[in-house]
């Protein structure tokens, strides 16, 4: 009796074993699978792109096309503005001054006609 419930017991502990080495299996080959995928999409981003995209030593041999926008020009006319906007902003401040200078005069000259 005591046989027969250690062979049972044998080859219960050796089907978990033989079904753990199965899922260790099956788990390598979707990893290699995986890495396998990962590798042919790579190279076939690199072979899409580099008919798209010149980046690399030769780039003095492409052709390059006109700009769509000429930033000396964009740069010029945010120092025009810039300009502009800081002149308002010092007559904006200079009229300020003068209007609190002259209330400030207006102020005395009642007071003093008060008197």
């Amino acid at each position: 009796m005591e046989m027969e419930e250690k062979e049972k017991n044998d080859d219960i502990i050796e089907a978990k074993v033989s079904s753990d080495d199965g899922k260790q299996k099956n788990r390598r080959v979707e990893i290699v699978l995986i890495i396998i995928i990962a590798c042919l999409l790579g190279v076939m981003i690199k072979t899409e792109s580099l008919k798209r995209i010149a980046i690399g030593f030769d780039d003095y041999k492409t052709i390059t096309g006109k700009q769509g926008y000429d930033i000396e020009k964009i740069e010029k006319e945010l120092l025009a503005k810039k300009k502009k906007a800081t002149e308002e902003a010092q007559m904006a401040a200079e009229n300020a001054k003068n209007q609190a200078e002259n209330s400030a005069t207006d102020g005395n000259d009642k007071k003093t006609e008060q008197k």
